[in-house]
């Protein structure tokens, strides 16, 4: 895997088209067939640009438009004197967005998603527990328009309606910390580090109706130092989900329920925002001075236990790790066939920053040497290994160039060629194929959705294709268990996947989820253990493979340090940018 900076889904001027999602839950009761009647409430006549995107998203044959809400905030008696300055500057900067607000959070007209829907206005009303709902008069227009759902886009969490005024409920998404701090709780993004961050979309409880209903749900994390780059990567990453309920809800003749808590939203004023505001930049300087001298490195492991024992055991163990060929490349992403001593796997050169596929001898002394076998000209890591009808091949992971090509062994491990795209147009990356149920699947993160984040599914009856999307992809928004960490193996009859934790960093630790339910149009899998890096020693920093090797298993550990080599590779890199820039003019 590429030594790069953690790639987060960036909110475009133009989307991309996405393919359909969906999940198997339960539904509560609810009337079939026929397109959903939506209000759209709104504060004044602009929504934000990602709740545009995700209106614009739902087929027009599933739901549209009917009611406009424009509502103004209550006007806030609070007795003079109350609240502190940084509660003030609080309000202040939610109201007029004193940060750059992102491409997320750019207002976009009403007219855009609701042209011709009728209008009503009206005054938010704050109940005796600070709670903010819509006045009678407008909860009236929901049932005079037939309205089956109501869109919260106000931002402020509101109070829902009684189920006799709205079939399917008020709906709102919402974002908290994993410690429950509110999405407004810009502190989560001000940080050097990421900080776990838990999205749903809900469907809020009617009044003495009990608690809110998680509709969708995933869990990313913040983009560290950056407060736009943070929404932008929720709002981008969630943006299907509107469409997946209604389908849902359209198909399944109810609303979709999903097992779990939906997240508390507190909007109480503390001062968080403007504080973080004000810590963001000296964090950046931070992580400017540091980073030219602060580099990580992967070195691949070889564990004497079996990969079921180290499933059942919750830890490596003995492990011999292997040095790296130089301070100038590192070795990661192992993979080896049963019964054969050569490793292939991925060669990072820190001065290009970009990797191709070595094979190395596990049976040498000293450093290892690593030859490369396949370089097809871009960056190139996690070279799985497969065997199918008698023959050797290798799926690396080339996502920058959009693609995932299968290479056959000519003669191996030194002579390839490619003989098929399994996947096209699409960034897969750590793709990785197995058989099942008398399949082909074919397992990945997509790059531009977030290098962490989701989960991808492709199936096909042969190896070599084609390849076809799964009907709920993405299946999986979980930046704790996603992104794949190595090929599935079977344990007393379960099919265990690994994957990386990505919650803490990138390649924290590797995660055992179990597939429990696999088809073309379902998916299931549930955490069930988990790999930590050692606890001391050199490599205890991050672990994010494990591949089968007969009776031992082969993964990778990473370590930090200081190194000039990093900075040579920057260095590099400018006077490259530099030179091209000063030919072209």
């Amino acid at each position: 895997m590429e030594q790069r900076p953690e790639t987060h889904w960036r909110f475009p001027r133009t989307w991309p088209r996405r393919s359909r999602t969906g999940d198997t839950v339960h539904h509560d009761t609810g009337t079939a067939g026929g397109r959903l009647r939506f209000a759209i409430v709104a504060f004044g006549h602009t929504i934000a640009a990602w709740q545009a995107e995700a209106l614009r998203r739902v087929p027009a044959d599933l739901a549209h438009v009917v009611l406009r809400v424009e509502v103004t905030p209550p006007v806030d008696r609070r007795p003079p004197g109350a609240g502190t300055l940084l509660e003030s500057l609080d309000d202040l900067y939610r109201r007029r967005r004193v940060a750059r607000p992102g491409r997320a959070l750019e207002q976009r007209p009403l007219t855009t998603v609701a042209a011709g829907a009728a209008t009503v206005r009206g005054t938010l009303e704050r109940t005796a527990t600070g709670r903010l709902r819509l006045p009678d008069d407008v909860v009236e227009q929901f049932r005079d328009h037939a309205c089956d759902v109501a869109l919260n886009c106000t931002g402020q969490q509101l109070d829902g309606v009684p189920p006799s005024t709205l079939c399917h409920g008020v709906w709102e998404q919402r974002v908290t910390t994993a410690d429950g701090r509110p999405d407004g709780d810009l502190a989560s993004a001000g940080g050097l580090r990421p900080r776990l961050l838990h999205a749903a979309l809900v469907r809020l409880a009617p009044p003495g109706g009990g608690g809110d209903v998680l509709l969708q749900d995933g869990w990313l994390h913040s983009v560290p130092h950056s407060v736009a780059g943070t929404f932008d990567a929720i709002h981008g990453t969630t943006v299907e989900w509107l469409a997946r309920t209604c389908r849902e809800v359209v198909r399944w003749g109810g609303v979709p329920v999903r097992d779990g808590v939906a997240p508390q939203r507190d909007d109480a004023r503390d001062g968080a925002l403007v504080t973080a505001a004000l810590r963001s930049p000296l964090r950046r300087l931070q992580r400017l001075v540091q980073a030219p001298f602060w580099q990580e490195d992967w070195h691949i492991g070889i564990v004497d236990a079996t990969v079921e024992e180290l499933f059942r055991g919750g830890r490596l163990g003995p492990t011999r790790w292997l040095d790296g060929p130089s301070r100038r490349y590192y070795l990661a992403d192992p993979f080896a066939l049963d019964g054969d001593q050569t490793i292939l796997a991925e060669a990072y050169d820190h001065l290009t920053r970009r990797g191709h596929i070595a094979a190395v001898q596990a049976n040498g002394t000293g450093p290892p040497v690593a030859r490369p076998v396949i370089d097809a000209g871009g960056h190139m890591s996690y070279p799985q290994l497969i065997r199918s009808d008698g023959e050797v091949y290798c799926l690396p992971e080339t996502c920058d160039q959009r693609r995932a090509t299968l290479y056959r062994a000519v003669r191996y491990p030194d002579l390839w060629e490619p003989v098929a795209v399994l996947v096209d147009d699409f960034a897969a990356t750590d793709a990785t194929v197995f058989r099942h149920d008398g399949g082909w699947w074919l397992l990945c993160t997509d790059d531009e959705l977030g290098s962490l984040t989701n989960l991808h599914v492709f199936h096909a009856d042969e190896l070599t294709g084609p390849w076809t999307p799964h009907l709920l992809n993405p299946v999986k928004i979980d930046v704790r268990s996603s992104r794949p960490a190595g090929p599935p193996f079977v344990v007393d009859g379960r099919l265990i996947r690994p994957a990386q934790d990505g919650s803490h960093g990138y390649g924290s630790a590797v995660v055992f989820n179990e597939i429990t339910d696999l088809s073309a149009d379902t998916f299931a899998e549930t955490p069930v253990g988990r790999l930590d890096p050692p606890a001391h020693g050199p490599y205890r920093h991050g672990l994010h493979t494990v591949s089968p090797w007969g009776d031992r298993t082969l993964v990778d550990g990473k370590r930090k340090g200081l190194s000039v080599m990093n900075l040579l590779g920057r260095t590099r890199r400018v006077v490259g940018r530099t030179e091209r820039s000063a030919g072209r003019r």
